[in-house]
C-alpha cells in the first residue's frame, strides 16, 4: 500500500464471495475493460479480494498482461487496510459484493454489476455510483424466499453476460474519465 501513496488508482474486485458466484461479471469482460482503461489512462489497477480468491484474481491479471500498472492485493490486506485502500482510490469497479457496500459507505465512487440480485434493494445510492442491471425476465433470481440460493439454469447467467464491455467503458469515461490523466486516444 505504501507504493500507492500519491498515485491515481482504481480498485477492482472481480469477486463476489462464495455465496453466489453467478454474481460475477464474466472474467473476459473484466480483462477487456481493464485493458481499455490502461490503454487510455495513466492509472494503476489494484485488485482486491480474499485469500481464497487470489488464484482467480491472478488468472484475470495474467490475461491483462500489464505488470507495471497492476497490483494484486487479494489475500494480502486486512479489513482496516481495505478500508484505507478504498478511501484513497478514485473508484471501485466491482460486482455486487461486500466491498461495493463498504465503498459506498465510505463515499467512494463505484461502478458495479448486478444481475442475480436487484440493485433496487442492494445498489448504492447517489450520483457517485454507476450500476449496470439488465432486468431480464428471470432477474433477480436471488431472494429471501429461496434462501438466497441461485437457481440459474444457465452456466453463464444471461443477466450478467448481457452487460457489455463497450457500454461499461462508455459510462466509465462519461462519469469518471476526467479524474484520470489520458495517455491514449
Amino acid at each position: 500500500i505504501k507504493n500507492l501513496i500519491n498515485k491515481d488508482y482504481i480498485c477492482v474486485n472481480v469477486n463476489t464471495g462464495e455465496l453466489a458466484l453467478e454474481r460475477r461479471w464474466p472474467k473476459e469482460n473484466y480483462i477487456n475493460l481493464c485493458k481499455k482503461i490502461l490503454q487510455k489512462y495513466d492509472v494503476i489497477l489494484v485488485f482486491i479480494g480474499s485469500k481464497s480468491e487470489r488464484e482467480y484474481v491472478e488468472s484475470v491479471i495474467k490475461e491483462i498482461n500489464e505488470k507495471n500498472k497492476i497490483k494484486n492485493l487479494a489475500g494480502k490486506t486486512n479489513f482496516s487496510c481495505l478500508v484505507q485502500l478504498l478511501k484513497d482510490s478514485k473508484l471501485l469497479i466491482t460486482n455486487d459484493s461486500g466491498p461495493l457496500h463498504l465503498a459506498a459507505a465510505l463515499n467512494v465512487p463505484t461502478l458495479s454489476f448486478f444481475g442475480p440480485e436487484t440493485p433496487v434493494l442492494y445498489g448504492p445510492l447517489g450520483d457517485n455510483h454507476v450500476l449496470f442491471f439488465k432486468n431480464i425476465d428471470c432477474s433477480p433470481c436471488i431472494n429471501v424466499h429461496t434462501g438466497k440460493i441461485v437457481k440459474c439454469i444457465k452456466k453463464r447467467p444471461e443477466c450478467m453476460t448481457r452487460i457489455t464491455v463497450e457500454e461499461v467503458f462508455k459510462k466509465f469515461e462519461e462519469h469518471y474519465g476526467e479524474k484520470f490523466k489520458r495517455i491514449g486516444p
